[in-house]
């Protein structure tokens, strides 16, 4: 479905958009994690070396976000639902 002034493209439903946000934000803090990293151990800067990891444990707070996200949104196991 096209809306009128979109060019023919399809909008993306709010989920879609979600999903896209938290994939460039992944991907936003894992490049930067590693390209941080990798020039750390180019230069041999330490405080680069301490970017890194708060990077790190940015990306791992964010990964467990969406771990707990995604966990919600699962049924619980062994029952079909409420009775």
């Amino acid at each position: 479905m096209t809306s009128p002034g979109s060019g023919g493209l399809p909008q993306a439903s709010a989920r879609d958009q979600v999903l896209a946000r938290r994939r460039y934000s992944l991907l936003g803090l894992g490049g930067g994690a590693a390209v941080t990293l990798l020039v750390a151990i180019v230069s041999g800067s330490l405080p680069i070396l301490l970017l890194s990891l708060v990077l790190d444990v940015a990306l791992a707070g964010y990964v467990a976000i969406l771990l707990s996200i995604k966990q919600e949104k699962q049924p619980p196991p062994g029952g079909t639902g409420p009775a």
